[in-house]
């Protein structure tokens, strides 16, 4: 049985994250308690539970990366999870601080395998996530990333260049060191054909703007 905590300052959030993961993990998960804060949940329980879940932004003043750190130095896994912000700065904060998941509100149906990951002290690893570990990888620039996005959609220099508004000799310059990057990350790809396959591949692609 793997016991859980939840933190989040507004009350319905609480209830609403507790009830789902009852309902969804069964037998195998145990909520514990829900807490305003850290501070409030630790003070509340004699022991650490396994996994706490973890609001992102709390109005006691706290910061990310302490929460993390203070529910970790306790004895607790944290899977972080955001209401709103799914910045990829967030995301490498909580990573960063030692946080086995990151969830959006879009992904809870994925919580209840983000308990019994972090459980196990393993990374539970999102698509989105996993999109965001890719690119601090290949070192991508915002702009880099978004003509990754649309090369990897299937569009071609000039519709690139319409959708950013640049030229298509920028687009072929972002090309050229997204290429780079991935030769340096040791995964080369040959060609743009094959570049583009390697983009999909890696989840790195936007849905193709409406005609």
């Amino acid at each position: 049985m793997i016991t859980v905590a939840i933190v989040d300052d507004e009350l319905f959030v609480q209830k609403s994250l507790e009830a789902y993961t009852r309902s969804v993990a069964g037998d195998t998960v145990s909520v514990t308690r829900a807490g305003r804060s850290v501070a409030e949940l630790i003070a509340g329980l004699a022991e650490a539970p396994d996994v706490v879940v973890l609001d992102v932004f709390l109005r006691d003043g706290t910061r990310l990366r302490d929460n993390i750190a203070q529910l970790r130095a306790w004895g607790s896994a944290v899977v972080v999870f955001s209401r709103n912000d799914t910045s990829p700065e967030l995301r490498w904060q909580a990573k960063d601080a030692g946080a086995l998941g990151f969830l959006h509100k879009d992904e809870l149906d994925e919580l209840p395998a983000a308990i019994s990951a972090a459980a196990s002290g393993e990374l539970y690893i999102t698509p989105q996530l996993m999109r965001f570990l890719l690119m601090a990888k290949l070192g991508l620039t915002r702009r880099q990333e978004e003509v990754a996005g649309y090369l990897g959609a299937g569009l071609s220099n000039r519709e690139i260049a319409e959708q950013m508004s640049i030229s298509e000799d920028v687009v072929k310059e972002h090309v050229w060191r997204i290429k780079e990057r991935y030769q340096k990350a040791r995964r080369p790809v040959a060609d743009r054909d094959d570049l583009r396959f390697r983009l999909r591949d890696d989840g790195l692609y936007e849905d193709p703007p409406p005609p």
